[in-house]
């Protein structure tokens, strides 16, 4: 039997919300939570719903550098 999915490790998890006496705006806003793989891929999950999947945020988005960005400054 073939495996229908493949299991990734997580380098690490972010939650992020928003503040608003932040004085940084990255122009982009959500409250969710979102994974950094060791791969280097940046899943957001920003859905009350739990049961929705996470989605990839590629480079192309034009928010991705500053998500990466952020979640080093995070660290």
């Amino acid at each position: 039997m073939e495996p229908s999915a493949l299991i990734s490790r997580v380098k690490s998890i972010h939650l992020m919300v928003p503040n608003p006496g932040h004085t940084v705006t990255i122009g982009y806003g959500f409250t969710g939570l979102l994974l950094e793989m060791e791969d280097g891929r940046i899943m957001q999950h920003c859905s009350t719903d739990p049961i929705q999947t996470f989605a990839e945020i590629t480079p192309s988005n034009d928010h991705y550098e500053q998500l990466k960005a952020l979640m080093k400054y995070e660290d």
